[in-house]
């Protein structure tokens, strides 16, 4: 929405800090799509070396 401050566009202010929080949510967004990236490549590789010679079974 625009801001209370202004009727055309919005404050600088409130520019910066929809900013901050973008960065902010998307710097928290990514450390936890590694963390399930990290997770997930650990699982599958626990389950590749278990699963190997059952390699065609459906899992």
């Amino acid at each position: 929405g625009a801001c209370i401050n202004s009727r055309a566009r919005e404050c600088k202010a409130c520019q910066a800090l929809k900013k901050i929080a973008a960065l902010r949510w998307s710097e928290t967004l990514g450390e936890r799509i590694q963390q399930i990236a990290r997770e997930a490549s650990g699982i599958t590789a626990q389950r590749s070396a278990v699963v190997h010679p059952l390699k065609y079974a459906s899992f």
